[in-house]
């Protein structure tokens, strides 16, 4: 897939995909068994059915990413507010229990942001192309 950018998608059969159709509000999850050249047609293995480019209207990717970010911000802001709570049994700590909640609340609520840059939507328009396209040939296999 390619967005007439540096943004190009690659797959190939037996990886996971996740796609609207153009007549279909409904999201699907499956996996590619098979592409074919001669009809420009995806072959899907749950569905066990064809379809073809042109039906395919928004493909939906992962920002693996962000699920790190989420969970190392999350723990951060655990440990801030871990820290905050402990500090009554501690006694003459040398921080501020509030500075600390604040910090690790501010951490949690940033990493619970990332949840909505999670997706990456790739809508097929007229600034972009979907083919299928045979590179075993180009690298000799």
């Amino acid at each position: 897939m390619d967005k007439y950018s540096p943004a190009r998608v690659y797959l190939t059969v037996g990886d996971p995909i996740r796609f609207r159709l153009k007549k279909d509000n409904l999201i699907f999850n499956d996996y590619i068994e098979e592409l074919n050249l001669q009809d420009s047609s995806i072959m899907l293995v749950d569905a066990r059915m064809k379809i073809y480019l042109r039906e395919f209207d928004t493909f939906y990717f992962d920002r693996r990413w962000t699920n790190l970010v989420r969970g190392g911000l999350n723990f951060i802001g655990g440990g801030f507010l871990f820290s905050a709570a402990v500090h009554p049994l501690v006694g003459n700590a040398l921080y501020d229990p509030k500075e600390q909640a604040i910090i690790g609340l501010s951490a949690v609520a940033l990493g619970q942001t990332t949840k909505f840059f999670r997706i990456r939507k790739f809508k097929i328009d007229r600034n972009s192309r979907v083919q299928i396209l045979d590179l075993s040939k180009t690298f000799g296999e």
